[in-house]
């Protein structure tokens, strides 16, 4: 049966590709008329169907509302065909729109074998992301041309609108699996632990409560009171990683210039006091030092991003780039997430920084990366008797808690000595509080601070 129509709107939907009048987005009604045919025919090709595409993913309306009542009826276990679909469009107004029940025997007439609906449905799919991508491409040369506001706004909106043209639709990845689906796991078990999966702190103690170090697609809080040793642990941490891991490390640094960062670096690798490196006041025992591990430093996949105004999808920019260039990123660390900037307006502080913490946690999932997250305690931890800061005192938000798989909390115990001469019977040692962990325990690992190479070391072992 062929369908007659003198309706220009129905017209418009028909006319080919390379129509001179009228440039349509890619499309291709036939194939439609075939996935949505098959669903009406054989409800056993729904499901293979449904896993490939959305009826918004169909380019003609009619086609849009057709499928979404048969699969309103399926999902209701409702019997289906022709007569059965043509009643349930009747009772919900929508018949006359869709061409009435004759369409629905075009639809029918036009399916080859319904088994291959699913192949039809695939053609269908890669029309709807270019689809998708015209009008992405539409809307950031709209931003571009139109949009009013900082630069760097206008990037952020024209990124979002890309990534969400990509990732729109259905994926032909499955993204749920059955739990009893484990045979490749459960083999797994038998072999030792896949140290690809984490990145190794440069403490041992640690890396050993850790169960090897920090794990892959996880958000690690390092906490701390400020002048704590918060950025000299994680420096040593996006040292390790580069330098003595050969994993490329992205230190986005919001409280320290590049070359304050850079000397830091250099006085911890050297072992030359960083007093006279700042000063440049070196002797030439120290030039040897520096001379034998800049070559090291030089090859080192170490980054340093000290941004203006940091944002979420800045972060995630970035690492779309690093990652396009080659150069993937396998350990980010943000000194400090209360510096970090909101893209838009928030209604206060709290949802702000809740909002850095959900942020950082979907990047570390998204990339598969540990993300480090600095962040400040409060003023009350100075003011308990044991001075000790605690998960709870994590400052402007208790999302930092939430969205952190693991929170490391630095705390050295002379930090209120001010007699220095008198000392103190902890002199030099650094704790760090495992405060929360939830792939192993809580517990305390003691290191050592090296104050004048501006790194912590692992305890001398008697």
């Amino acid at each position: 049966m062929t369908l007659t129509t003198t309706d220009p709107e129905r017209r418009r939907h028909l006319a080919p590709v390379d129509d001179p009048e009228e440039q349509l987005p890619p499309h291709d009604i036939a194939a439609e008329q075939v996935v949505v045919g098959s669903a009406i025919l054989d409800r056993r090709v729904i499901g293979q169907i449904s896993e490939l595409i959305t009826p918004l993913d169909l380019f003609r309306p009619a086609h849009q509302t057709i499928l979404q009542t048969v699969l309103d009826m399926d999902a209701e276990g409702r019997q289906l065909g022709v007569v059965a679909v043509s009643a349930e469009l009747t009772k919900r107004g929508e018949i006359t729109q869709v061409g009435g029940a004759p369409y629905l025997h075009t639809l029918t007439e036009a399916v080859p074998v319904a088994i291959n609906g699913p192949y039809y449905a695939a053609i269908v799919a890669d029309l709807a992301a270019k689809r998708r991508l015209v009008d992405a491409g539409t809307r950031i040369a709209q931003i571009g041309m139109q949009g009013t506001g900082e630069v760097a706004d206008l990037q952020e909106r024209a990124d979002a609108t890309l990534r969400q043209a990509i990732s729109g639709g259905v994926s032909t990845e499955s993204d749920t699996e059955l739990l009893g689906d484990d045979e490749g796991w459960i083999d797994s078990l038998a072999e030792p632990i896949d140290q690809s999966a984490f990145v190794p702190t440069p403490y041992m103690d640690l890396n050993e409560a850790l169960s090897g170090g920090l794990r892959k697609g996880e958000l690690i809080c390092v906490a701390g009171r400020t002048g704590g040793g918060k950025s000299t642990a994680a420096l040593d941490m996006a040292r390790s990683a580069a330098i003595h891991h050969r994993a490329g490390t992205l230190y986005i640094s919001l409280e320290m210039p590049a070359l304050q960062v850079r000397e830091r670096v250099y006085a911890a690798e050297a072992r030359v006091p960083h007093r006279a490196i700042r000063e440049h006041d070196l002797t030439e025992d120290d030039w040897q030092r520096i001379a034998r591990v800049r070559p090291t430093i030089v090859d080192a996949p170490l980054w340093i991003a000290t941004p203006a105004t940091c944002t979420i999808p800045w972060i995630r920019q970035r690492m779309q780039t690093m990652e396009r260039r080659g150069t993937p990123v396998r350990l980010l660390v943000v000194d400090h997430v209360g510096l970090m900037s909101s893209a838009g307006r928030t209604e206060n502080r709290y949802n702000e920084v809740s909002a850095y913490a959900r942020g950082l946690k979907l990047i570390a999932m998204e990339f598969d990366v540990p993300v480090l997250m600095l962040c400040q305690v409060s003023r009350a931890a100075g003011r308990r008797d044991d001075a000790i800061p605690r998960i709870s005192d994590l400052r402007d938000s208790g999302e930092l808690e939430q969205s952190s798989d693991l929170v490391l909390i630095v705390h050295r115990p002379d930090y209120d000595v001010t007699d220095k001469a008198a000392g103190h019977a902890r002199s030099g040692e650094v704790d760090l509080y495992i405060a929360k962990n939830r792939s192993g325990p809580q517990c305390v690992v003691t290191i050592a601070a090296q104050s004048h190479y501006t790194r912590f070391v692992d305890m001398a072992r008697g």
